[in-house]
């Protein structure tokens, strides 16, 4: 019985260094370990990869609410100059907004 238990681990020690890729053995125990372990690494990068584009999106959103608010009070500005008497081309070179954006308030 000794005999066969010594292939099988002959055998079994083979398979293992197959199929990690490795020329060293090491227990199957280890061998789960360092799989875990892997996994682990991988899934902690990946909710940090989520989370970071999670933050992206979020200041991606408010510099775009912040643009369209800045546009918005460029458009008033506009709207009371041109009320106030202000010429288009002084409107336009004040707050730098096209003559047909300002043709348009």
């Amino acid at each position: 019985m000794g005999i066969d238990n010594e292939e099988f681990s002959a055998i079994f020690e083979r398979e293992v260094e197959e199929l990690t890729e490795r020329a060293n053995t090491m227990g199957i125990e280890q061998l789960l370990l360092e799989r875990a372990e892997k996994q682990g690494e991988k899934k902690g990068a990946l909710k940090e990869r989520a989370r970071i584009e999670r933050l992206l999106a979020e200041e991606r959103a408010k510099a775009e609410a912040e643009r369209v608010k800045a546009e918005a009070e460029k458009r008033s500005a506009a709207l009371k100059m041109k009320d106030s008497g202000f010429s288009n081309e002084m409107i336009s070179d004040i707050l730098g907004l096209s003559d047909d954006e300002i043709g348009k308030l």
